[in-house]
């Protein structure tokens, strides 16, 4: 494809990285691009799903971020790649890595949702592999900063968007915001707009901690969990509860009015 990796809107925010090689497709280029993640004590984490008529939706690209690198994984092609038994890496073992990395406890995780949505990842990336296949299945997720429950709390009412241009004076593109996840391929512009929603906590969160009068440590860490055992949630949305998997009510996939 000759379009280029950036924002649809020239005047929108573009990510500082030349060193971008595309979503990681095959098992062998997300290996790759966890070596070059292996080093970072500090990550920021968010996945993409599929939109469907289940509470629970299928991811469809984990984007993970650092200071110098942003790796983009398609785990619908990744768990679709055909192998022959010869490769050094399969699914079932790029996804225990995939899975490790959520469990480090020397690595940060950054994640809009926080310790939720950090063990739905991990129940996400083990999805149709056999128990077998999944040593450490059990080994508790974590530490996680949530920086949804924390910026909501700086910034009331505040969409991430507004967030991002109070805090640093810059527009994010949005022309991707209402993007089909489930639809191969994906456009760079899409890919552009996942890392760059993902990429872009870090800077936010590194501009507020140095206003200590803003974001004292104590309350930084009221917001930081530092491990999780996996387990199915029953999760609060709109008011009801839910578990993984669950038909949702007629009108969730409906724009409310206002949106």
């Amino acid at each position: 494809e000759s379009l280029p990796f950036g924002p649809v809107d020239s005047q929108g925010f573009l990510l500082p990285h030349d060193n971008f090689l595309g979503a990681c497709e095959t098992a062998e280029a997300a290996d790759a691009a966890l070596e070059r993640l292996r080093e970072e004590d500090l990550l920021v984490i968010h996945l993409f799903r599929e939109e469907a008529p289940f509470w629970h939706r299928p991811g469809s690209v984990l984007v993970v971020g650092s200071s110098q690198h942003v790796e983009l994984f398609d785990l619908f092609a990744l768990r679709a790649e055909e192998t022959d038994g010869t490769e050094l890496v399969n699914w079932p073992l790029l996804a225990q890595k995939l899975r490790g990395i959520l469990s480090q406890q020397d690595v940060l995780k950054i994640v809009w949702g926080g310790i939720e949505e950090l063990i739905d990842m991990a129940i996400e990336l083990g999805l149709g592999i056999a128990r077998s296949l999944k040593p450490n299945e059990k080994d508790p997720v974590g530490p996680v900063l949530d920086s949804q429950s924390l910026l909501q709390e700086l910034f009331p009412g505040s969409g991430w968007p507004s967030i991002f241009r109070r805090v640093l004076g810059l527009r994010l593109c949005l022309e991707e915001e209402g993007s089909n996840w489930s639809r191969r391929p994906l456009r760079r512009s899409q890919l552009h707009h996942a890392a760059v929603m993902t990429w872009t906590q870090l800077p936010v969160l590194h501009a507020l901690c140095a206003k200590t009068s803003l974001l004292p440590e104590a309350k930084l860490r009221g917001h930081v969990c530092v491990q999780s055992r996996t387990r199915f949630w029953l999760r609060s949305r709109d008011g009801g509860k839910h578990v993984l998997g669950q038909l949702a009510p007629p009108g969730r996939m409906v724009e409310p009015k206002g949106a």
